[in-house]
């Protein structure tokens, strides 16, 4: 903005200046101008330099229309110059990236790294010693000649045309399409970095050994000779080894098949014998056409006590045997004892009797959890006195308690309020044991005939009908006519009347025979 002044007029007050509002708006005007460039905006201006007081604030300079931003002498600017326009001059040097996006029309563009894209045209360069890649050149092309010393590079050199020279030298190379012959002087190794997938020769190779870990030869016109070897080892798998004449040696070991159309010598030939063929024994078979023939002193022999029928399938033995187990799927058949630990099989065991040996009162026949089905018997007998049957109860009672029908579950203990419903004693030891699969939280073997421990208060009689006492799950004397239902058996024991009290009789063990009234 232009200065503005304030017109005061000819005289004080004589109507020819500007009246106050005008000159007060040219005044705003004026400090307004002034603010812009003071110590209070965001630009500090010191001497002949402008600072931008914000963080990372930038300066820009904005001509109107088409005024330019002129630099008259040499500056460095520290940080990044932008312009959005063309900067037109002499030389600009930085150590920093020159960023354009239109073109860049001047003499020289020199500088320490030269980042340089969609150049058209040619981008020609003084003569240098070197020309160096800041990082990895990844390839250099050039359609005309190179003309000089050594190219040496770590990457590739790719020429459409002929590469003439004295050596071609490098870590690596890879020639492709070569036509006429690729000569080297006479070298120690050739060496394949990698794999070397084939090397095809059409001459000879005339040398002393061709010597390597590994060697494939296919083709081979005339004689493949070797010196004495100690071993010939196949790496991997030797499918086939084939020899016209004699092998001479220790031991002939392979996995594949051993085929020889003359005679094969030797102690022994190992294996299982099953692709054997042609074989010719000096050893005859003894005894009869189904005796087991086995080695009687170094001579083949037989013996009748041992032998096998193929087209019954059956083993026969007559004498003992003697081992560990005797395992078969089909029958075992035996005219004397069989002794030993445990006898298996799938079949039928069939025996004229059973005879226990061991301890007495040990031993099972059968499992709880994988049962026979049915015992078809004339008679069982057992040590053990009474029937029972496994009922659920509400709790876990302990052996001789007098139960009864009700509770939460099937059964619960006894007491005067359920006398006629009176369901037995529970068993000790019971010697048939019914209801096995019976499930729940409490299972109970109760007695329901035969002879059990029962817990009892006197007065009992010998004979007397046992019923339930004032004591829970506890039983006493009946007397003469006890109540349908309520009769637990009757006593085999004699109990005299308790002199305790009421509150605190003795509790007496002893046998009752259940189910009797």
């Amino acid at each position: 903005m232009t200065k503005q002044t304030i017109n005061i007029g000819i005289a004080a007050n004589d109507g020819s200046g500007d009246s106050l509002r005008i000159a007060f708006d040219k005044v705003n005007d004026n400090f307004n101008e002034v603010y812009l460039t003071s110590p209070t905006s965001n630009i500090k201006h010191e001497g002949n330099s402008l600072t931008s007081t914000d963080t990372d604030g930038h300066i820009i300079l904005d001509p109107n229309g088409t005024g330019q931003v002129q630099i008259v002498s040499d500056q460095t600017v520290s940080g990044f110059l932008t312009a959005t326009g063309n900067v037109t001059g002499g030389n600009i040097n930085t150590g920093a990236q020159v960023i354009a996006t239109g073109n860049i029309t001047g003499g020289n563009i020199a500088g320490t790294r030269g980042v340089f894209t969609n150049v058209a045209g040619t981008l020609e360069t003084v003569a240098q010693t070197a020309i160096t890649s800041v990082g990895t050149l990844g390839a250099l092309a050039v359609t005309a000649n190179i003309t000089g010393g050594n190219l040496i590079t770590g990457a590739q050199v790719v020429a459409t045309g002929n590469i003439t020279g004295g050596n071609v030298a490098g870590t690596r190379g890879v020639f492709t399409n070569v036509v006429g012959t690729l000569e080297t002087a006479a070298q120690t190794n050739i060496t394949s970095v990698g794999t070397l997938g084939a090397l095809a020769v059409t001459g000879n190779i005339t040398s002393g050994n061709v010597a390597g870990t590994r060697g494939v030869f296919t083709n081979v016109a005339g004689e493949l000779e070797d010196a004495a070897q100690t071993n010939i080892t196949s790496v991997g798998t030797l499918s086939a080894l084939t020899v016209t004449a004699n092998v001479t040696g220790g031991n002939l070991n392979t996995g594949a098949q051993v085929v020889a159309t003359g005679n094969v010598t030797g102690n022994y030939i190992k294996g299982d014998g099953s692709l054997l063929t042609n074989v010719v024994s000096s050893a005859s078979p003894a005894g009869l056409t189904t005796q087991v023939q086995f080695n009687d002193g170094g001579t083949t022999g037989a013996d009748a006590g041992l032998t096998y029928a193929k087209a019954t399938d059956a083993l026969t033995v007559t004498g003992n045997v003697t081992g560990g187990n005797l395992i078969t799927g089909a029958q075992v058949v035996a005219t004397g004892n069989i002794t030993g630990g445990n006898l298996i099989t799938a079949g039928l065991v069939s025996a004229i009797s059973f005879t226990k040996t061991g301890v007495n009162g040990t031993g099972n026949i059968g499992q709880s959890d994988n049962e026979f089905d049915t015992v078809h018997a004339t008679a069982t007998t057992a040590s053990l006195a009474d029937l029972a049957e496994n009922y659920e109860a509400d709790k876990q009672y302990e052996p001789g308690t007098i139960l009864a029908f009700g509770g939460e579950k099937e059964v619960t203990c006894a007491d005067t309020t359920n006398t006629q419903a009176i369901a037995g004693i529970v068993s000790t030891s019971p010697a048939h044991l019914m209801n096995s699969q019976c499930k729940g939280e409490h299972v109970i073997a109760l007695a329901l005939t035969g002879r059990v421990p029962c817990k009892v208060i006197g007065p009992i009689q010998k004979g007397e009908m046992v019923v339930i006492s004032q004591q829970k799950g506890i039983g006493t004397g009946g007397g003469l006519a006890p109540l349908p239902g309520s009769v637990v058996g009757k006593s085999l024991e004699y109990i005299p009347e308790d002199e305790n009290t009421v509150e605190n009789p003795t509790v007496h063990v002893i046998e009752v025979v259940v189910g009797r009234l």
